[in-house]
């Protein structure tokens, strides 16, 4: 796993909350409501990480919608979640490209795609370790 930093598509500020850690990493602050609930949710910047902090309680299988804390913007995005086909949140990788993960609670969906190649592969490297094959 790697930590992402991440700012709204929209205004292009941080979504990064260095007071509010999770997983041992500066959280993406983000406002959620559903239904009549509105708070903020403090999401782990883990990739693949599930783990979240939020003001409310909703059930299992809902959709929340996500705003920007900043600008106010809705960040629902025009991707579908792969494993239920939901629209995606999307936030914009500070350094090109964009993730999306699925609004609905208990949906482990999302993906991330970089502006290139290069830096796909320059993120790698910086975070995983290479290893020579071994020789017989």
């Amino acid at each position: 796993m790697f930590a992402l930093h991440v700012k709204c598509p929209h205004c292009f500020k941080s979504l990064m909350n260095s007071k509010r850690m999770i997983d041992a990493h500066p959280s993406i602050q983000l406002s959620v409501s559903y239904g009549d609930h509105h708070g903020t949710i403090w999401l782990s910047a883990m990739y693949g990480s599930y783990n979240y902090s939020m003001t409310f309680d909703m059930p299992d299988g809902e959709i929340a919608e996500f705003f920007c804390p900043h600008c106010g913007h809705s960040l629902t995005g025009s991707v579908n979640c792969p494993d239920c086909s939901a629209k995606t949140v999307q936030l914009e990788l500070e350094k090109g490209g964009n993730v999306h993960f699925c609004p609905r609670k208990g949906c482990k969906g999302h993906l991330i795609a970089f502006d290139s190649e290069n830096e796909l592969i320059e993120e790698a490297y910086k975070h995983y370790q290479y290893m020579e094959p071994e020789e017989d």
